[in-house]
């Protein structure tokens, strides 16, 4: 897997959440391996091209002809959020779309190539199977989800960076080396 022309791979991240008095939780799991090479950003740095000169140096010295295909954002990234919030499906739908704020906050402009799957649950309320009467449910107002919805792109953009930051350098099928972000940090 790469991910922005380094290794990618599986990241996460959380965030405790506190509304109306009560804590929850948000957080994302994703599988990264997506983006074109020197579209790293990380805050506000533009960490793809201060690299991008090092990696195409180690690239070369290496004979590495891998880093010449990443010119475009495709590839794919599997993005799972996960909360105890209250939420309906139609909320976690909304939050699941919003994921790719979080995305295009890592450098990804979700390019024609890329393929970006969502998937966000909540654990808040238990169905019973063997219920013999109709279940009701309590959900937020839509007007308290603006912070669930800055959690979910934030949890996003902290797990790209958790893949990215702890993924190791590896040499793949026949001598394919991808290079992991903490070589060059």
């Amino acid at each position: 897997m790469r991910c922005l022309g380094f290794k990618g791979g599986i990241g996460s991240a959380s965030r405790l959440l506190e509304l109306g008095g009560k804590k929850y939780h948000v957080a994302s799991l994703v599988c990264a391996n997506f983006g074109a090479f020197g579209k790293l950003r990380a805050g506000s740095r533009l960490l793809g091209q201060e690299l991008k000169d090092a990696v195409l140096a180690l690239a070369k010295a290496e004979n590495n002809q891998l880093y010449a295909r990443y010119q475009k954002d495709q590839g794919l990234i599997v993005m799972v959020i996960a909360t105890d919030l209250p939420l309906s499906s139609r909320q976690l739908g909304r939050l699941a779309r919003r994921s790719t704020v979080g995305l295009a906050r890592t450098g990804s402009y979700i390019g024609d190539g890329s393929g970006d799957i969502t998937l966000a649950f909540s654990t808040a309320q238990r169905v019973s199977h063997f219920a013999k009467e109709a279940e009701s449910f309590s959900f937020l107002p839509d007007s308290q989800l603006d912070p669930v919805f800055e959690a979910g792109a934030e949890t996003i953009e902290e797990a790209v960076l958790s893949a990215l930051v702890h993924a190791e350098t590896l040499t793949g099928f026949q001598g394919r080396r991808v290079y992991g972000l903490g070589d060059f940090l």
